[in-house]
């Protein structure tokens, strides 16, 4: 919804996985709230419904979430925060 024919990459093995998700999140606040949406996305509803496909797969596993626009270090992992999710930065 970001960027016609932008690609995620989701790399898995028995240990858990990586996720270098591109264009797909440009703030940790959009990772609380999927909706929250930026000029630059193209198709908003897609977007959104891209960012809530992917946290869904990635919440409360062993996925390191690896982004493109986030505030170094960019890499965590999503976790349950309330009612919603939260971008969890590790520094492995």
């Amino acid at each position: 919804g970001h960027t016609p024919g932008s690609v995620v990459l989701h790399a898995r093995n028995e240990a858990g996985g990586a996720l270098f998700s591109g264009d797909v999140w440009h703030h940790p606040l959009q990772v609380a709230e999927p909706t929250l949406t930026i000029i630059a996305d193209e198709d908003v509803t897609l977007a959104a419904a891209t960012r809530r496909r992917l946290l869904e797969g990635c919440v409360d596993t062993n996925t390191l979430v690896m982004t493109a626009h986030f505030p170094s270090p960019t890499a965590g992992r999503i976790v349950t925060h309330g009612d919603s999710c939260r971008f969890q930065f590790t520094p492995d």
